[in-house]
């Protein structure tokens, strides 16, 4: 009797001793399965938290990617690249006004994402240039004679913008025109665009449709250019050329050791004054005239896009 009584004890401690520890392992899974319901709702509080702090931003046309408001003036705001810390992102819809400078993420196709500044707002389209040189190293045409426009110049810059599917079309013709009702149309005069097309120097170029052009000297002046005066231009005009440091410019490919450089981009205008030169922006942040058969200026991509 005594040994079943013993037996009988120890099984008993045994079942205890199992219950017990069956119950300090529920007990941790529970403080476990609390403590992850606390790290996930505290998780999940902060980024609701962060969703309702930060602004949504609207973009009508989906291949803006981003938009940030251009400032070269206010410390506190300051945003000329695009990659300063002091940027305000934007919204950019229909029926809203989009100043000159906006910086523009955009997606040309499907895979290629291209950095642009607002030209003009023109209702519900925007002309923009691409921030840095498209084409580097180029000619606006290959012979020393500007009559028949830049050729050489467009025909490379659009073997390049010929594969930006989100781009749109542009049909454009020199000649003389309104600024503002067809702004891809250029003259040789600085000041003005009208009046007897006779009276201003000028060239032959029949209407092209494709997706790029560059800048036209009315366009420029609009902007705040001026012929030879150092840095007329907003910065983001000249900025990213070659030593256009004033405000984190320079071009990144560039080559020292190369005979060629990067000092500037074309422009579609010829020069007012002269027989031969055609018209260019330089590091320098003024409209400039130069041989048109130099190697040592690019193109900018100016292009039209959808709100």
């Amino acid at each position: 009797m005594k040994k079943l009584n013993n037996k009988g004890f120890a099984i008993s401690t045994m079942l205890y001793g199992l219950l017990i520890i069956i119950l300090l392992v529920v007990a941790m899974i529970l403080s476990t399965m609390a403590f992850s319901r606390k790290n996930s709702r505290e998780f999940t509080e902060k980024i609701v938290d962060d969703l309702e702090k930060s602004k949504k931003y609207v973009y009508d046309n989906k291949n803006i990617v981003k938009a940030y408001t251009y400032d070269e003036k206010n410390e506190e705001t300051k945003c000329i690249t695009g990659n300063e810390t002091t940027c305000k992102q934007i919204s950019i819809i229909n029926n809203t006004s989009v100043p000159a400078g906006t910086i523009i993420d955009y997606k040309v196709n499907d895979t290629e994402t291209v950095r642009f500044h607002v030209m003009f707002d023109e209702n519900n389209t925007l002309i923009m240039q691409s921030q840095k040189n498209t084409v580097d190293y180029a000619q606006w045409y290959e012979v020393y004679d500007k009559s028949k426009g830049p050729l050489t110049i467009l025909q490379t810059l659009n073997n390049v913008a010929s594969k930006w599917t989100n781009v749109n079309n542009q049909t454009y013709q020199m000649g003389v025109t309104v600024f503002k009702t067809n702004q891809y149309t250029g003259c040789s005069t600085t000041n003005i665009c009208g009046g007897n097309v006779a009276s201003y120097p000028n060239y032959t170029l029949p209407p092209r449709t494709e997706k790029a052009r560059m800048i036209t000297v009315q366009e420029a002046v609009v902007l705040g250019c001026k012929y030879s005066e150092y840095k007329s231009c907003p910065i983001w005009a000249y900025n990213y050329l070659q030593y256009s440091k004033s405000y984190s410019g320079g071009t990144v490919d560039y080559n020292p050791n190369s005979s060629k450089s990067n000092y500037g981009y074309w422009t579609m205008s010829v020069c007012e004054s002269c027989t031969a030169y055609v018209t260019g922006i330089d590091y320098n942040g003024r409209i400039i005239d130069h041989d048109p058969t130099a190697l040592d200026y690019g193109a900018r991509a100016v292009v039209v896009i959808n709100k």
